[in-house]
Order: C-alpha cells, then sequence, then structure tokens
C-alpha cells in the first residue's frame, strides 16, 4: 500500500511495495488526487487495456483409473489464443469494451494494443457513450502507455460527437495497479490467472 505524508507541501519519501518512492511521485500522485477528489465520480472516467487467453485447458484434471494421465502445462502461449481488451468505467457504470481477436491483430499487424487501435475504440464505442451522459466536464484518467496519446485521444473524442471530454490525466508510473479500477479490481485477478 501507498503512503504519501503531505504537510505544507512537502511529501515525506514513502514505501511502495518493498521500493523507496520518490518525493517526485509522492508529488505526482497527490497533485492528481487532489484533482480528482475535486471531481463527480461519474464525471471521471478511467480507461486501461489488458489481454485475455482464451481456449486455454485446465491446469489439473481428475483421471479415471486406467485413463492416460493428463499432462500439466506451465505455459498456455502455445495452445491459448490472446485476446486484447480495452474497457472504460466511471464511478458509477461501466462502459461496453472492445475486444480485438487474433485476427483484428493481425489485420492491424501488431501484437498487442496499439495507439490505432485505442483510437479506434474511442471512436466505435467510447465516444458515443460518453458523450450520451451529458454530464460536462468529463475527464480520461489513463497510465502512460505508448498506446496513449493524449492529444490525438482528445480529438477523437471532439471529432466523434463528445465536447464534454475537456481533460485528460495521466497516472504517475507504475500507481494503475493501486489507482485505477480497472488495473486494481479486475485485471489484476485475470493477470494473476
Amino acid at each position: 500500500m501507498l503512503f504519501c505524508y503531505n504537510t505544507h507541501l512537502y511529501t515525506l519519501i514513502s514505501f511502495f511495495s518493498g521500493f523507496l518512492v520518490s518525493f517526485q511521485l509522492c508529488r505526482e500522485i497527490a497533485h492528481l488526487r487532489n484533482e480528482l477528489i475535486r471531481l463527480p465520480k461519474a464525471k471521471v472516467l478511467f480507461i486501461d487495456e489488458t489481454f485475455l487467453r482464451l481456449s486455454a485447458v485446465p491446469r489439473k484434471t481428475l483421471v479415471a483409473p486406467g485413463e492416460s494421465k493428463f499432462v500439466v502445462a506451465d505455459e498456455t502461449a502455445t495452445y491459448a489464443e490472446r485476446y486484447d481488451m480495452i474497457a472504460c468505467c466511471s464511478g458509477e457504470r461501466v462502459f461496453p469494451p472492445k475486444i480485438f481477436t487474433p485476427q483484428d491483430r493481425k489485420d492491424f499487424g501488431v501484437a498487442g494494443v496499439r495507439k490505432h487501435m485505442v483510437l479506434k475504440y474511442i471512436e466505435d464505442i467510447l465516444a458515443q457513450a460518453a458523450g450520451s451522459l451529458d454530464l460536462y466536464p468529463l475527464v480520461l484518467v489513463m497510465d502512460k502507455s505508448t498506446a496513449h496519446n493524449s492529444g490525438e485521444m482528445l480529438q477523437m473524442f471532439h471529432d466523434n460527437g463528445c465536447q464534454d471530454m475537456q481533460r485528460i490525466y495521466l497516472m504517475p508510473t507504475n500507481i494503475a495497479k493501486r489507482m485505477s479500477p480497472l488495473d486494481n479490481s479486475l485485471f489484476h485477478t485475470w493477470k494473476l490467472k
């Protein structure tokens, strides 16, 4: 757990999962938290991406007497297909995700989520869903993934009818798993499996 002690704009050095956290990182976290806490939870959207491996067989099964033993597979990548998912939620709702199949990634010529895939998600799904909320102003919070380009993402919202999206915040490095509701509650469980 992250502890930052803030007194008169001075943040003491803290410990974060056993690692020393810098003065600057604590200030960045405190600044973002102070910005977001002023907004109603319905107006703050978190976006993130992850992958899932489907078609994976169970790691262990029961074998009846006389049947051949099941081989335990340690690495799912050899037989499970990878699906990439981009999702978004606010403090009050979950927006429809976009799932990219292995064929989609092949058509894009990429191995994982890239900037144009995030923009496609905003264009196809998120801009219309967020715009229909009719909440002004909306802000988007995301990690510092190379798939995220704040300017292009904000423009994609505006080009697709969501003028309510006013600002994009970047979470400090390595904080998403503690701060983002997607990383913290949903994606974290999937990544453990």
